[in-house]
Parts: C-alpha cells; sequence; structure tokens
C-alpha cells in the first residue's frame, strides 16, 4: 500500500549549502529581528549572519578545516545559533549535544565523532574540565558566552570553502540509542535544506511568524523544524533555555507568539495552569506537538483553552526530521497525517517485503529527499536501516517514537497552516 502526499511537489529541490538560508534571510529581511533571548537581547538577521561570518574566519584561523567536527554543548540561546552558522560557513560538520549529558556521554561523543572543537557554556565548564584528558581529539574549547567577542578578534571574510550539498554533511546528532549506544546520524546540506523547503511548503511558516523556542537546538527537532525553518521563513524567533511553563506563557503574551511547539506532557501542563485567563494567549495560531503520541483529550483540552489549531505529527533524525503532518483544515487529532511533498511511503510485508494492501499490517518504508546519507562509521547499521534503492526502514533507527523526532531524547512535532491563515499548497521561501 503506497501513501499519497496531499501536497504538490517543491521539485527541483536546490543544491544549496545550508548556510545559504541565513545568508538569504539577511539579504531580504537584513533589519528584522531574527532571535529574541528571553531576557531581551534581541538580534537582527544582519547581526546573525555577520556574527556567522566572522567565527567563520575565527574557526578557521585556528585551524578547522573542511569536514572536521565540531561540537555544540549548552542550552538554547541565539549564540547557538552563530556557532551554527559558522562552523557550516568554515567548512566544519556539526555534532549536537544533549545538554543533560554526564561526562561520559559528552566523552563517549566527542571520541565517536572526532571533534576538534567544542563550544559549552559557561554552566557547563566544570563537566568539560572533566573530559579534556579523555577527550584527545578536541584542540580548542571555546565558551559560547563569549561568542560575540570571539567574533570581533578577528577581521575580514572567511576563505570560501567548496561543498557539495548532495555529499558533504552538514550535521552529526547523535541519535537516541533505544537500541544500543548512539549513533551519529549522517545529514548533507541536501538533507536539511530540502527538509526546511519541505516545512515550509505546507504553509507552516512565513515572515510574521513569531515562534517559541524552548525545545531544544540539540535535537533534529529544535535544529530543523524551530531555527532553521523560522530563519528561512524570516521569521522571529524568542530563545528559551528550558521549559518553565510561567515563563513562557508570559512570553507568549509579551512576544505575541504564533506558534508554540511542544512535546505532550509539556502541553498539558500549559493547558492545565491554574487561572490561564491570566495570560494573553490570543497570538497563538499553532500548537505543534511531537516526540510521543498526542492523547486525543490532550490535545482537545489544549485547544480549547487556546482557541488554536492543535495537531502532531511524524518524523525521525534519520529523516532530517520532517514526515508526516495533517493539514490543517483536516486535522484528526488522534492521526500524524499524510506523507510532506515528495516523500513515499509505502507498508510491506515483513518477511518478504512485497507490498501489502489496505487493512494490512506490515512494515512502513519511507524514500525523500530527507533521508540521511547513513549512520557515521556503522555501515551495518546503514545497511540495515537503508535499502539499496533508498527506502529507510524506520524500524531499524533509534528514533521510533510516534510524533517528529522521537525515541527518549525529546522533542519534536510538525506542523500545517492555520485554516484561513495560510494557503496549504503555498511554496516556501527556499
Amino acid at each position: 500500500m503506497s501513501i499519497a502526499s496531499p501536497w504538490f511537489s517543491l521539485q527541483p529541490y536546490p543544491r544549496w549549502p545550508l548556510p545559504y538560508l541565513l545568508e538569504a534571510a539577511a539579504a531580504r529581511y537584513p533589519d528584522r529581528t531574527a532571535f529574541i533571548n528571553f531576557d531581551g537581547r534581541s538580534y537582527t538577521f544582519e547581526q546573525m549572519w555577520s556574527g556567522a561570518r566572522r567565527i567563520a574566519r575565527f574557526l578557521q584561523e585556528k585551524g578547522l578545516t573542511k569536514g572536521d567536527r565540531v561540537g555544540i554543548l549548552a542550552p538554547n540561546c541565539p549564540e547557538y545559533v552563530v556557532a551554527f552558522y559558522g562552523t557550516l560557513l568554515a567548512g566544519g560538520v556539526l555534532t549536537t549535544f544533549n545538554p543533560l549529558y554526564r561526562e561520559r556521554e559528552v566523552q563517549h561523543q566527542l571520541e565517536d565523532a572526532g571533534a576538534v572543537v567544542l563550544f559549552h557554556s559557561t554552566l557547563h565548564g566544570p563537566l568539560v574540565d572533566g573530559v579534556r584528558d579523555g577527550a584527545k581529539t578536541v584542540r580548542h574549547y571555546l565558551n559560547l558566552d563569549e561568542i560575540w567577542t570571539l567574533a570581533d578578534s578577528v577581521a575580514g571574510e572567511p576563505a570560501r570553502v567548496a561543498i557539495d550539498p548532495e555529499e558533504d554533511l552538514a550535521a552529526l546528532p547523535y541519535s537516541s540509542g533505544t537500541t544500543g549506544l548512539p549513533k551519529g546520524v549522517m545529514l548533507t546540506h541536501f538533507n536539511l535544506v530540502s527538509n526546511v523547503r519541505q516545512i515550509n511548503g505546507v504553509g507552516m511558516l512565513d515572515r510574521y511568524s513569531v515562534l517559541l523556542d524552548f525545545l531544544p537546538f540539540y535535537h533534529i527537532y529544535g535544529l530543523t523544524v524551530l531555527m532553521n525553518s523560522g530563519l528561512a521563513a524570516g521569521a522571529s524567533q524568542v530563545v528559551v533555555p528550558r521549559f518553565d511553563p510561567e515563563l513562557i506563557l508570559q512570553l507568549v503574551a509579551n512576544r505575541r507568539a504564533t506558534h508554540l511547539l511542544v512535546v505532550p506532557p509539556a502541553l498539558l501542563v500549559l493547558a492545565s495552569m491554574p487561572d490561564l485567563g491570566r495570560f494573553d494567549t490570543s497570538s497563538l495560531l499553532w500548537i505543534i506537538s511531537g516526540a510521543a503520541p498526542l492523547p486525543p483529550e490532550v490535545g482537545f483540552r489544549a485547544q480549547e483553552a487556546f482557541h488554536c489549531t492543535v495537531l502532531q505529527g511524524f518524523g525521525l533524525t534519520e529523516t532530517s526530521p520532517f514526515l508526516n503532518t495533517s493539514p490543517g483544515y483536516r486535522v484528526k487529532m488522534a492521526s500524524v497525517g499524510p506523507p510532506v511533498s515528495d516523500t513515499e511511503e509505502k507498508v510491506v510485508d515483513l518477511d518478504s517485503g512485497a507490498e501489502l494492501g489496505p487493512g494490512q499490517v506490515g512494515e512502513i518504508l519511507v524514500r525523500g529527499p530527507q533521508i540521511m546519507k547513513g549512520y557515521w562509521q556503522q555501515p551495518q547499521a546503514t545497511a540495515a536501516t537503508l535499502t539499496e534503492d533508498g527506502w529507510l526502514r524506520p524500524g531499524e533507527g533509534d528514533d521510533q517514537v510516534q510524533g517528529l523526532p522521537g525515541g527518549a531524547s525529546g522533542a519534536g512535532g510538525p506542523a500545517s497552516r492555520a485554516p484561513g491563515r495560510f494557503g496549504c499548497r503555498r511554496h516556501p521561501q527556499v
């Protein structure tokens, strides 16, 4: 049984290096606010692009070369974005760390990825001191909280790096490890740019959107659906380092947030806040849930509390992550919806691989431009998950939970359009 997408095709997908998204947004909206920290500090698109270029130059002067891996260990903050894009401009590959990791987990990922640079927050200074002796590949430890000072310490533009978007890696996130040790997921520039195009192609975002980013940037969901897709659309993003329901609802009111991306337990907490009427949440158009099945009763409760569209979806770290979502005009609260543009899905027999018909139970396979290149230095795991003709077997991956990127690690949720707000088949800005 093949499952068709209700959205128009967005082919051909551009062969762009991922930093083009920030460059293009800065060219279109130089003075528009791109990021607002929870404490009120704000940065325009031009400031973010300028900072990324200078950090790229700084890293190159420190000896970073094409393909070198760079880690980020920090909670959400605007500086995270500067380090991310600065690394890519310098030719590096980002590997993102769960900020709740302990020393042994950080050291394992640093060693497995072969990271040569680690950006870290001041908060993680003591943890980083504990891994220095064991992390033999790391040459430079950089305090992320000082990134603007580092950027000001260099002059000139970064050296241009030739990128093959379909072959060269942009990100190396590590999957949740529900089936063993976490594995590095190799995502190319083409994978991520294509998925941003698919996300914005369902009409989720535009330049008038205001996102509230409390789901972590280290996770593929926060990285792609929030950070990168928001940048590409020209949206403003309010950055919050952790889940604090009182602060989040205050920021929704004060910043007139239009999008709230959540996990089901967080949504239940927000919808159950005492005296919810003291917060003006009338600006909300979307609440998008992922990482675990959204109980319909929780979805309907949130819909009644916030008077906006509530939906969920499905995806994996291995798929960049966006795969499925419901059109905003036809939300089924217990469903993740059909596949997004240019995403093929089929159900096959577990033993023979033969395609099955409606009502039959089997294994789902997915294929599209957002499918990973493979697992880092694990050819056997790659062969078990990717077929020779490009189909991915989600059941073989580490992120298998309903909702956007899943597993034990965290946050997810795709999105579609609010009724009457955006065109369902509107092309994205990338």
